[in-house]
């Protein structure tokens, strides 16, 4: 389809996540060791970049609000560049965060949908178990 849905709680605080998602140093632990780059204000571009410095994902911010969304346009380098469309949204439920994210038009790339389709489980899930236990998902 053209869009993907994941919904997911974790206990941490909607600050906490947020820096997670949007500082390098943290993105790189989770994020397939991509660092975030940019400066989330509106228009303004954002990259991810492997450890060699690499280019991988390249987008423009469309809305900043912290700590309760973020939207960003999605082009992957591997993926001609055609650009998609990220979500996040922040939502505080008690002791714990819930965390919408949404990567839509996607039928303009169907190598990227099905890219992120095994991609967005294992960041997320990371994201998760970084926060919850200090640790990425596949320390020792």
């Amino acid at each position: 389809g053209s869009r993907q849905i994941y919904v997911l709680y974790i206990r941490t605080t909607p600050a906490r996540l947020w820096r997670a998602l949007t500082r390098g140093e943290i993105t790189r632990k989770f994020y397939f060791g991509m660092a975030l780059r940019g400066t989330l204000k509106v228009g303004s571009p954002l990259q991810y970049i492997d450890p060699k410095g690499n280019v991988m994902i390249r987008g423009k911010v469309i809305e900043a609000k912290r700590p309760q969304r973020l939207i960003h346009t999605f082009e992957f380098q591997h993926q001609k560049w055609v650009t998609t469309r990220v979500a996040y949204t922040l939502q505080n439920n008690g002791p714990v965060v819930k965390l919408t994210l949404v990567h839509d038009l996607l039928a303009r790339s169907p190598g990227t949908a099905l890219d992120v389709s095994s991609g967005w489980p294992l960041i997320l899930s990371g994201l998760k178990t970084l926060l919850e236990t200090g640790k990425g998902l596949y320390a020792k």
